[in-house]
C-alpha cells in the first residue's frame, strides 16, 4: 500500500528552491513518517532524497540537514 500525503513545502538551498513532500507510510504495521526532498544541484539537476524516521520531528531535522548542506 502507499502512504498518505501530509504536507509540501519549499525551502532555500544552495542552487535554488528545494521542494519538500511529507508523508506517513505503513512499514511493518506501524505508520511511519517520511519525506522525499529534491534539491537542486550545481549542474541544474535535482536529486532526489527519501527519508524515513521515527518521528516527524526527526524527518524535520534530517530534510534541514539535507537542505542545508547539499551542494
Amino acid at each position: 500500500r502507499g502512504g498518505t500525503p501530509t504536507g509540501y513545502s519549499t525551502r532555500q538551498s544552495t542552487y535554488g528552491q528545494a521542494a519538500v513532500d511529507t508523508s506517513t507510510a505503513p512499514v511493518q504495521g506501524v505508520q511511519m513518517p517520511g519525506a522525499v526532498v529534491a534539491v537542486p544541484t550545481s549542474a541544474g539537476t535535482y536529486a532526489r532524497i527519501a527519508v524515513t524516521a521515527g518521528s516527524a520531528e526527526e524527518v524535520d531535522t534530517i530534510v534541514s540537514t539535507i537542505v542545508e548542506t547539499a551542494r
